[in-house]
């Protein structure tokens, strides 16, 4: 539900599971009488009333990639520290970070962080 975007969501029926599909297999498409309930979506702040816009699929990667990384102890990409993507590092720095304090941090908890937003763990 994080990478979904509100546009997809606006299109077409999602419930709990998922996406809706007809007995073709394809996507149900949302009639125009049923409304979209972005506070049940899990990139809503419930402070704000806004949907958070930084759940990417691209921080999803990085996020894997880290787990990954930080559980076989190498690098996400070959070479040394100096050939790593300075961006991805940052953000991998963050999240050796979170790991470091806390031992464990869910994908949600990171998009929230790098998007500034408080996170409460249930």
């Amino acid at each position: 539900m994080f990478y979904r975007s509100c546009e997809y969501c606006k299109k077409f029926i999602h419930d709990s599971n998922g996406i809706v599909k007809g007995q073709d297999g394809e996507p149900i498409e949302r009639p125009k009488n049923i409304p979209v309930v972005c506070s049940t979506c899990e990139k809503y702040d419930n402070e704000t009333g806004e949907v958070w816009r930084c759940f990417t699929t691209r921080n999803r990667y990085l996020f894997k990639s880290f787990l990954i990384a930080h559980h076989f102890g190498v690098l996400p990409r070959e070479g040394g520290i100096d050939q790593q993507d300075p961006r991805d590092m940052d953000k991998f720095v963050l999240l050796a970070e979170l790991f470091r304090v806390q031992g464990v941090v869910d994908e949600r908890e990171f998009q929230a962080k790098l998007v500034g937003v408080g996170f409460n763990r249930l």
